[in-house]
């Protein structure tokens, strides 16, 4: 079933909005909610991303029927009518089953919803950061890519205490310059750190702790890399050759200690069939 409708843009820039099979389980979360018929599924996606993606009537009806003829929803109303659907306990279970998953595509559409309202200013920039980052083929060594990654943390941070101070401060206006050289200095003093564990199961544990976290931080991965951004600092995953390699990236020692203490929690308890002992070095000790 193509995808089809609407769609402003997408993941990556072009393409699906949602990759194969997603949409239906999108229609389902959402009957999860409430019985709904058609075009108020369609309203509901289009209001959710902002207006990034319509899916057609075309594409809509055809997905609540097969959620029929697999047994995850029914029509709603007594006299057999199609207008309005609603879930099964089967479809309920599915989702419960599925929450994980499920969860994490909602949570991209709610991205993409806030995204699609962001300013038109931020928006472009956000893109022109896009563009440098691909400027070239080449890949980033390691000692650019940290830098790279540093600067950027240290915008976003300074990014965080410009919203701050707008909100202790309503009535006034924020009106202040990045200072690209307080940046520079601030990329310089960020702690790295780095830890590797051998696993043929290096790309599933990447895949386990993103999906966790992406329901408390901001995340992003593949199945052979991935970010987590969190409140201490940022982890980013590697998984090759059956290695997978953690890279933490704090401003101070306490928060590297905590940063790595959750990261390494939580690999042990999805590493639980295969224990491993988590040894974590200074990036320039490498």
């Amino acid at each position: 079933m193509s995808d089809s409708g609407r769609f402003r843009g997408g993941r990556g820039g072009g393409g699906r909005f949602f990759d194969h099979g997603e949409l239906r389980q999108v229609v389902l979360a959402l009957l999860g909610e409430q019985p709904r018929h058609g075009y108020d599924i369609i309203r509901a996606i289009e209001q959710r991303t902002g207006g990034a993606y319509c899916p057609s009537p075309g594409v809509i009806y055809p997905t609540l029927q097969l959620l029929e003829d697999v047994g995850h929803a029914i029509p709603a109303t007594a006299d057999g009518t199609r207008n309005s659907y609603q879930i099964t306990p089967a479809g309920r279970a599915f989702l419960d089953e599925n929450n994980t998953l499920i969860g994490d595509i909602m949570s991209r559409v709610a991205r993409a919803g806030r995204r699609a309202q962001a300013s038109p200013i931020i928006v472009a920039a956000m893109d022109n950061l896009k563009s440098a980052l691909r400027s070239s083929a080449d890949p980033w060594s390691e000692p650019e890519a940290r830098n790279v990654a540093a600067a950027i943390d240290a915008a976003a941070n300074h990014i965080r205490s410009l919203r701050q101070d707008t909100v202790k401060n309503s009535a006034g206006t924020a009106s202040e310059n990045i200072d690209m050289d307080s940046i520079n200095m601030e990329a310089t003093t960020m702690l790295h750190s780095i830890a590797r564990i051998e696993s043929e199961r290096a790309s599933i544990y990447l895949q386990q702790l993103c999906k966790h976290f992406a329901h408390k931080a901001p995340v992003e991965f593949t199945s052979e890399k991935g970010q987590i951004t969190f409140s201490s600092g940022i982890c980013r995953l590697e998984a090759k050759d059956s290695v997978l390699t953690l890279m933490a990236d704090a401003e101070d020692e306490a928060r590297m200690t905590k940063l790595q203490e959750v990261v390494e929690k939580h690999l042990i308890r999805f590493a639980f069939r295969e224990p491993h002992k988590i040894e974590w070095h200074a990036a320039n000790a490498e």
